[in-house]
This record gives structure tokens, sequence and C-alpha cells, in this order.
């Protein structure tokens, strides 16, 4: 197996664990881009890798950032909820859930029930 673009050909170190084998570059690439690995001159997968970190930072934006955004873009049906985290969790289960009718319904079985029984001793009397 060689691992390798136009600059850098390097030979990975290869580990079997769990029946899945692990290729290790021991910090070898040093600039970002496409690698192909490949076996036998045959190209068997296209490895990317990006050392630009930025991507990677995840702050998150204050509510104005958000409303100026919107505005920009001129999304209409987003909606900023402007709430605690305890009523926002209740707010997406009860989205989630919809309305729970299960009371309903056994309360409703119990009745029909109570009724098929007086049906039964009203036809046999």
């Amino acid at each position: 197996m060689h691992l390798k673009n136009t600059k850098v050909d390097i030979i990975p170190t290869a580990k079997t664990s769990e029946g899945k084998t692990y290729y290790y570059t021991h910090n070898q690439i040093n600039e970002n881009g496409i690698y192909n690995l490949v076996n036998s001159s045959e190209t068997i997968e296209f490895i990317a890798f990006n050392y630009s970190r930025n991507e990677s930072v995840v702050e998150p934006l204050s509510s104005e950032e958000i409303e100026d955004w919107k505005a920009k873009n001129n999304l209409v049906n987003v909606r900023i909820i402007y709430s605690s985290l305890e009523k926002f969790k209740d707010k997406l289960n009860q989205q989630q859930k919809g309305k729970e009718f299960w009371k309903l319904a056994l309360i409703l079985s119990l009745l029909f029930f109570a009724f098929e029984i007086l049906l039964i001793k009203l036809i046999k009397s």
C-alpha cells in the first residue's frame, strides 16, 4: 500500500483490529491535499488531509448576528425562539410527540367495555 500525491509517496503502517484494517501515517504528511491510496498501481481510495483548523472552530452566534443573517438572506419562515432551555425542550418534545391520547383511549375503552357488559346482561334477562 502506498499513500501518494504528486509530491509525496508514503508507505503507511497497517494494523488490523477487530477485522478492520487501519493505516497510520505517523505524521509524515505535512501538506494538505488529496492523496491516493494505491495498491499495486491500482487506486483503492482517495483520502483528503486538511490542516486548516478554521472549519473546526465552533463559536455560537449572538441573537443579533442570527437576526442580521436572517434579514440578509430574506428568510421569512425562520423563527428565533427566545426562551429558557427547559421551555425549549418542552416545546420540542411536544412538537415531536404531538398530543398524547392514551388517557382518552383508556377511558373510552373502559366505557365501551362497561357498555358491552351492560348490553350482555340486558340481552340475557
